[in-house]
């Protein structure tokens, strides 16, 4: 689980380093959030594709990056803990019997509104599934990030559950530092 943790989040700090690369006027022009999540998510999912070609594996098939993603097992609401969640983005498969490999929340560091509400739902969702409950098929994901931005920088959270501690663990993180606590976290 550690492997694929230290991908995806690989795999999202260089999707996120496109956005400043290739996505530039978008950032200075200050267009919404869906419109950044939404081209990270083409990013990511590029990448993903590209890593199961690269080093012949499978590790990415049938999994997706979907945005504003609010649907569970046979099409029910996505709930959790008796509340309907509908993250930013979240690499899933769609058969809803695997783990999700990652939920992100995204903000612009000036937009307070639902972030005490978007970390709570990553604290939730990286928690172990509990057989039997409402909310079995929609926790377990591998690894949650919340992450603000702007029209220079990124900074954020990592959010996983720490099997050992039986505890989720989050982990702060700057731009420049990201791929260092990964490394340090799940390497």
């Amino acid at each position: 689980m550690n492997e694929i943790r230290k991908i995806v989040l690989s795999l999202l700090h260089n999707s996120f380093e496109d956005i400043y690369t290739l996505d530039g006027v978008n950032l200075n022009d200050g267009v919404s959030e869906w419109n950044i999540c939404a081209r990270v998510a083409m990013y990511m999912e590029q990448r993903m594709r590209a890593y199961d070609f690269l080093h012949r594996t499978s590790l990415f098939k049938n999994y997706y990056v979907d945005v504003e993603y609010n649907r569970s097992y046979g099409g029910n609401p996505k709930i959790v803990d008796g509340y309907q969640v509908r993250v930013d983005l979240i690499v899933q498969t769609r058969e809803e019997t695997k783990p999700n490999y990652l939920v992100l929340e995204m903000k612009k560091p000036n937009n307070p509104e639902k972030r005490v509400e978007d970390e709570r739902e990553l604290n939730r969702m990286v928690r172990p599934r509990q057989e039997g409950s409402l909310d079995y098929y929609n926790c377990g994901s591998y690894v949650g990030v919340f992450i603000d931005y702007n029209k220079d920088n990124y900074f954020g959270k990592i959010y996983w559950f720490d099997a050992s501690k039986k505890e989720v663990e989050i982990r702060n993180f700057e731009r420049n530092d990201m791929l260092n606590i990964v490394e340090e976290l799940f390497g």
